[in-house]
């Protein structure tokens, strides 16, 4: 033990990592954390030589390393619960004086340790335990989630679609498009004071039919998409896996195997993934062709928000990846002529707002999740101005390039949430539920289809009609529901459709 404890900081500076894998395992590679962990190790091993060298102590080197350490992984996650708040006119969220308020915290502490003359070996000895104990508790966490039950939403889909020769001939091909967190124009005229009714006349004189109280059926991505992506609700993963479990494995297994995939592969149909921004989305094992941004990784972009490098900002790899997004939409019925299911899902215009009304790059890095990103209204409102030319260009791009009119879906996966505080997501408002539930839908539906869209539709509805009507399936419409949860208790579910209508 006594020559393991000048190790420590070794620990010590793989746990962040290490826990922020565990608490996004489901959706990110185990292999994505190795270059993050060696460059933490290595720069850790400079650390520790320079103040080896400089205090001739190896228990003063660890402690001022630990207290280093310390500081550059928790800077980011310090700085969003900053953001917005004040000491009289001095704004908080500022680098400089966040910067200057660590550079003389270190400095004192630097002094204090070089100068004590007390032995620090129990102290040394008291890290090297936690250290130790922090990287067990958090190593059983990732194993044992492993061997947690499955549930029988984890069916194979064996089901196959059958087609005459004509319909062969004539097959569209399928965009669908979900934009994270783009809430209903009704939420956006009333909670944000926004008229987006200039793009939605847009798309409808492109022949969009854009139902006006479409409501979400889930209130969380992976809810939502796993619900819409299989065409059934889920609310029996609350019996399978409990009200109060965390486990989204099931869920991220049902994303990426998806039920849409599986039927539209039996009638020869490509599968395109194009550049998802979210873990789940982006590890489908089914698709044919998947065009990705690769800026280092998902987990490499949210680890880099929650250290000291959040100083330097990370706003160009958002825009790049979001534009890449675009341009490849644009680009895709021209690249792979077979009939193709093509799914995309954007960010935006959910935090972080990294585009003002006109595109251009906003003065400060705004990634707030969990945090007040939703009450930074005009950022939001000005993000979706600017998406919203986009899509319109990317729809023209994809009905001009295509072969056959092809079928369009632009839908959110869920509201946003401004008028929550933090005690109101377990005890919402009826408005509230209304601004989380209400969602942009919107579809294009060529040869007749925009005939079996109706005002109040739910995702989950959305391909059993569209399967329907183009491949004579013969899928049961289901109720319009929406059951609200929160991310903390994913799956105790309630049934908020009569709150939210309007």
């Amino acid at each position: 033990m006594k020559k393991f404890i000048h190790y420590y900081p070794f620990l010590l500076s793989i746990y962040p990592i290490i826990f922020l894998y565990s608490i996004n395992k489901e959706q990110v590679y185990f292999l994505e954390i190795i270059v993050p962990i060696g460059i933490s190790i290595f720069m850790t091993f400079l650390l520790v030589l320079l103040f080896n060298l400089l205090t001739k102590n190896k228990d003063k080197a660890g402690i001022i390393t630990t207290f280093i350490l310390f500081v550059f992984f928790s800077y980011g996650l310090i700085f969003n619960s900053l953001i917005n708040k004040k000491i009289g006119q001095i704004a908080l969220d500022n680098h400089q004086l966040l910067l200057a308020i660590w550079s003389i915290l270190f400095i004192v502490v630097y002094f204090l340790i070089l100068r004590t003359r007390k032995n620090l070996t129990s102290l040394s000895s008291f890290f090297t335990i936690v250290s130790l104990a922090l990287i067990a508790i958090t190593t059983f966490s990732i194993l044992f989630a492993k061997f947690e039950n499955k549930s029988r939403y984890l069916e194979q889909n064996q089901e196959k679609i059958t087609l005459t020769a004509e319909q062969e001939d004539n097959l569209p091909d399928i965009y669908y498009i979900i934009l994270d967190s783009y809430t209903s124009n009704n939420n956006l005229q009333k909670i944000y004071g926004y008229n987006n009714n200039e793009f939605t006349d847009n798309l409808k004189s492109k022949g969009f039919i854009v139902p006006s109280n479409s409501q979400s059926n889930y209130a969380n991505t992976f809810l939502s998409l796993s619900s819409s992506l299989n065409m059934k609700y889920i609310n029996g993963l609350s019996e399978d896996l409990g009200e109060n479990s965390q486990n989204r494995s099931i869920t991220y297994d049902m994303i990426s195997n998806n039920k849409i995939y599986s039927l539209l592969k039996s009638i020869n149909y490509k599968s395109i993934l194009v550049s998802p921004s979210w873990g789940p989305a982006n590890a489908s094992s089914k698709a044919d062709f998947s065009f990705r941004y690769d800026s280092g990784g998902e987990f490499r972009s949210i680890l880099f928000k929650t250290t000291m490098l959040r100083v330097t900002g990370n706003q160009k790899n958002d825009r790049e990846r979001t534009l890449y997004e675009f341009t490849k939409l644009s680009e895709i019925p021209s690249a792979i002529k077979d009939p193709k299911f093509v799914f995309v899902h954007i960010i935006c215009p959910h935090a972080p707002y990294v585009f003002d009304a006109n595109g251009e790059p906003v003065n400060k890095d705004k990634l707030l999740i969990p945090g007040g990103d939703w009450k930074q209204k005009d950022d939001y409102v000005n993000q979706l101005i600017y998406i919203n030319k986009e899509v319109n260009k990317t729809v023209d791009d994809i009905l001009a390039s295509s072969k056959n009119p092809p079928i369009i879906i632009i839908q959110a996966d869920h509201g946003t949430a401004s008028t929550f505080s933090d005690d109101q997501w377990n005890n919402p408002s009826e408005e509230s539920y209304g601004e989380r539930m209400g969602i942009f839908n919107a579809y294009y539906l060529p040869n007749g289809g925009d005939n079996i869209i109706y005002d109040n539709i739910t995702p989950v509805n959305s391909f059993r009609l569209i399967f329907n009507y183009y491949f004579k399936t013969n899928y049961e419409k289901l109720d319009d529901r929406s059951y609200f949860s929160t991310y903390g208790q994913p799956y105790k579910f309630l049934d908020v459709t009569e709150k939210v209508k309007f």
